[in-house]
């Protein structure tokens, strides 16, 4: 867009000033440009303000997928009800997340699937007494692209 302008108006040259002051009667602003007529512009409250933060919907998208994956899992598990409720969510956001960062990497999701039941598998053999917790893969398989990664297929 400064090219755009510079090449069609008047020729402009923009500072983002860090730690130095340019010249002495110039302003002390943040982020300013200086027009070929000699003229100061403060850009510190537009073109060189942070980006607004991100406003979390009411319903965040893992609270969706966690609803949606309880729903799911225990509809296919019911005698498993109070075990899949109880489980720390973030075990099923990190596996949903790992089918959409498998499937982006190019693997299908049976590959993805086949690496989870191994990784799963491998840690029970290193740590056998350790209480595993109880993953639907095939539901996180089919929810995750849904609600993490919509536009990959």
């Amino acid at each position: 867009m400064l090219k755009l302008i510079s090449l069609t108006v008047l020729p402009i040259i923009v500072f983002c000033a860090s730690s130095q002051k340019s010249l002495s009667q110039e302003p002390d602003y943040t982020c300013y440009m200086t027009t070929s007529l000699n003229q100061v512009v403060d850009l510190s409250n537009s073109l060189c303000r942070p980006p607004a933060p991100v406003v979390q919907p009411v319903a965040s998208t893992d609270s969706l997928f966690l609803a949606a994956y309880q729903q799911e899992a225990i509809s296919k598990h019911p005698t498993l009800r109070d075990t899949l409720l109880k489980q720390p969510p973030e075990i099923n956001i990190k596996y949903a997340r790992a089918v959409c960062h498998g499937l982006k990497s190019g693997l299908s999701a049976e590959q993805v699937q086949t690496l989870q039941t191994a990784q799963i598998n491998k840690l029970s053999e290193i740590q056998p007494n350790l209480n595993q917790p109880v993953v639907d893969l095939g539901t996180i398989q089919q929810l995750a692209p849904q609600y993490y990664c919509p536009h990959v297929k």
